[in-house]
């Protein structure tokens, strides 16, 4: 409770849209607390983020318990261990997913380094390779938001201009997964 109220000074609202509870990685998490913020009023949603190799099954238990809003959890090209049991999970019990790490953190860019992007990238709407890696994250439906993460304004420019074509269908989204994984 005391963190709550040092956010809620520190950043002068009493109200929150989302409380997280950070770096939940077992099945028998209780939610008491955050159900209870979220009655009060103090949060409008709460959910659970998990750490950068999360345990899926102990994730995907407690999303089918407890039920919560969100699911925050990294999911990238090189970062896909959640495909099997978190999305479907999510997608059962109705929760939203916030995908986090979708550059991999920084990793992919070591990958492709000095690498032209596919010919046909720009017909997805793809102009470089953090839009490419950024198109495959937002191609899969259970995401409803993506965390890049940068402190670059031509970054920030450049993660943008990825959400402003069409999203990818499923076709594509195998076609970026398919080259990605030719590349390795």
């Amino acid at each position: 409770m005391a963190s709550i109220q040092h956010s809620q000074t520190v950043l002068r609202m009493q109200r929150f849209d989302l409380l997280y509870a950070w770096g939940v990685s077992n099945a028998s998490f209780d939610f008491g607390f955050l159900r209870e913020q979220k009655a009060r009023g103090v949060a409008r949603y709460i959910g659970i983020a998990s750490g950068r190799d999360p345990d899926t099954t102990a994730l995907a238990a407690l999303i089918a318990r407890e039920r919560p809003d969100f699911l925050h959890f990294p999911y990238s090209l090189d970062q896909r261990s959640g495909e099997p049991r978190l999305f479907p999970a999510a997608r059962d019990a109705g929760v939203a997913v916030v995908a986090t790490l979708p550059l991999g953190g920084s990793s992919l860019f070591a990958k492709v380094a000095g690498k032209p992007l596919p010919d046909w990238a720009g017909a997805l709407g793809i102009a470089s390779w953090a839009q490419f890696f950024l198109r495959f994250v937002l191609a899969n439906p259970a995401v409803v938001c993506i965390v890049p993460g940068t402190d670059k304004i031509a970054n920030l420019n450049d993660d943008l201009a990825a959400g402003h074509a069409p999203a990818p269908g499923a076709a594509d989204r195998q076609r970026l997964l398919d080259y990605w994984l030719a590349m390795s």
